[in-house]
């Protein structure tokens, strides 16, 4: 590892601001400066967390990315987190900023949020979010001191509904051992989120019908060969197809 820098070439001293890509070449200040969105670069140095986001790229891919006048964001995880709320909020969200920036700790890299929308869960305003493999409802308190999240996966929700009141709707969700409820929906959030659900609930489920109708189908055909083969009789074939096919 040479001391320059492995974009524009410059020679690196001791003191001179830089740091490592995931190949270990050095990246000066500047060009830190040039490939990220924001203010990554103070005048004591290079953020922390422009150092860290460095250090998950190629070389010869931040060469291109600059040589392209492209540029990326530091935390791209809640960039993408923050364009898929803003995608399918069913109404303006009040008040979630500090929340969407705990999303990244909680939410799988492949999760896909679906629906988003507000409600109170006793005096806590929260964020109540459908995704592709669960429902999420996150309350951050002020200055950040104190994260709650309820988390309920797809497979574990037993009871989900809602009741519109005058101006502002309840939302129920039970997984089976605890019942929640949700009040000051608006009525356009509370209806996008549970028909959200219930669209992932019904995909499910159909998901687990033909992986059943699939597995039946295979040991009809394993058993079949059996029969053709005279390890069992055409009796016992008939009698497990029967079984298999629930007759």
């Amino acid at each position: 590892m040479s001391r320059i820098c492995c974009i524009c070439g410059k020679k690196l001293g001791m003191l001179d601001a830089k740091c490592l890509t995931k190949d270990k070449e050095n990246v000066c200040q500047d060009d830190v400066q040039r490939i990220f969105s924001d203010k990554s670069v103070t005048k004591l140095g290079i953020k922390l967390n422009a150092a860290n986001a460095i250090a998950n790229y190629e070389s010869s891919y931040l060469i291109s990315l600059v040589a392209d006048g492209k540029k990326i964001p530091i935390n791209s995880q809640l960039d993408r987190i923050t364009e898929q709320v803003d995608k399918v909020k069913a109404d303006k969200l009040v008040g979630v900023k500090p929340i969407l920036k705990t999303l990244p700790s909680i939410l799988d890299e492949d999760e896909e949020i679906l629906c988003a929308t507000n409600g109170n869960s006793g005096s806590e305003v929260m964020l109540l979010l459908s995704t592709n493999k669960r429902f999420l409802a996150v309350y951050r308190a002020p200055m950040g001191l104190e994260t709650k999240s309820i988390n309920i996966p797809l497979s574990k929700i037993n009871d989900l509904s809602y009741k519109s009141g005058m101006i502002f709707a309840k939302l129920f969700i039970s997984n089976g051992s605890q019942n929640f409820k949700f009040t000051n929906l608006s009525l356009d959030g509370a209806k996008a989120l549970t028909n959200s659900l219930n669209e992932q609930l019904n995909r499910n489920e159909n998901t687990v019908s033909q992986n059943t109708v699939t597995s039946s189908a295979d040991e009809i055909v394993k058993f079949k060969k059996l029969a053709d083969d005279g390890i069992i009789t055409q009796e016992e074939f008939e009698a497990k197809k029967k079984q298999l096919l629930d007759l």
